[in-house]
């Protein structure tokens, strides 16, 4: 689930970014969609923002609502740490 979540945010920040530069490819393959290596650190800057600012939100969430104040530092630190294990499961084992 948290594999699923934070890769369909990361997927529709790049895809707004790629509708700005004019270079939406929706029906190329995964090595098609992937450009020049500077993309990636757009790529990486993605997951890490989407991890953070949904599993945020839903700590924030739960701290207003179940009066629990550890929830929104719990929630940010979980956003990150999905989002190191999804960077890390994409990129980690390139050769």
């Amino acid at each position: 689930m948290i594999e699923v979540t934070t890769r369909l945010l990361a997927d529709s920040v790049l895809s707004g970014m790629d509708e700005r530069r004019g270079t939406n490819n929706p029906g190329g393959t995964q090595s098609e969609l992937r450009g020049p290596a500077g993309e990636d650190g757009m790529l990486i800057l993605s997951y890490i923002l989407s991890g953070i600012l949904f599993y945020g939100g839903l700590g924030w969430l739960g701290a207003n609502y179940l009066h629990q104040t550890w929830m929104l530092p719990l929630g940010l630190i979980c956003g990150l740490l999905a989002s190191m294990y999804m960077i890390i499961k994409r990129y980690g084992s390139q050769k």
